[in-house]
């Protein structure tokens, strides 16, 4: 399991930066060989839908999201408000797991475990990070812990989120509202044959 950090990009320079234990200095998403960006399904967003932000206004608010992979590897994420950028904008802070085949996953997730001075907004990258991990371990994140429990409970399916996102044009395959939708249309079938049964009776 390698774990990175894509840091929040405070000064709007167009590119998300990636740190990670093992690097030197943190380099950008579109050059880290680590990131198999290209077998990233459309429905992966490196960091928080803006849509979501929107809907869920709480600063510690965190989105997970869970991809199987082609090349039998997958990747774990986890995305938090990471701050303002210069012009006030928010931005995002991403702990990424990417796991070989057979590797477990692991929750609360591991972030890098020392970031290098050279970081800008070290203190305030260090603060969200604490600030996500005391999310991940209150039970108000229980959508986080189902979507954990998909993934180990559907070995098939091949993308996970922990929020339905409607501005996606491609869907995970699993999200909670999903699964709440697929109770809901159990739940109207077994009420329709038990009239079906009382109907026959009489």
């Amino acid at each position: 399991m390698k774990c990175l950090l894509l840091l929040p990009d405070f000064y709007q320079s167009g590119e998300i930066n990636v740190w990670g234990d093992g690097m030197s200095l943190p380099m950008p998403v579109s050059v880290c060989k680590d990131i198999p960006l290209r077998e990233l399904p459309d429905c992966f967003v490196l960091g928080i839908p803006e849509s979501l932000l929107r809907a869920n206004i709480e600063q510690d608010f965190v989105y997970a999201q869970y991809v199987r992979l082609d090349s039998k590897r997958s990747v774990l994420s986890f995305s938090i408000r990471g701050g303002n950028d210069k012009s006030g904008r928010t931005v995002g802070l991403t702990i990424l797991q990417l796991l070989d085949k057979g590797e477990p996953l692991i929750f609360p997730p591991e972030a890098p475990s020392s970031l290098p001075d050279s970081i800008g907004e070290k203190n305030t990258i260090e603060n969200r990070i604490g600030a996500m991990m005391r999310s991940l371990q209150s039970d108000s994140f229980s959508n986080i812990k189902d979507m954990i429990s998909a993934v180990e409970k559907y070995p098939k399916l091949r993308s996970f989120a922990s929020e339905h996102v409607d501005s996606l044009a491609q869907k995970p395959q699993w999200t909670p509202n999903k699964k709440k939708g697929y109770s809901f249309m159990i739940g109207f079938l077994v009420v329709l044959l038990l009239l079906a049964i009382l109907i026959i009776e009489l």
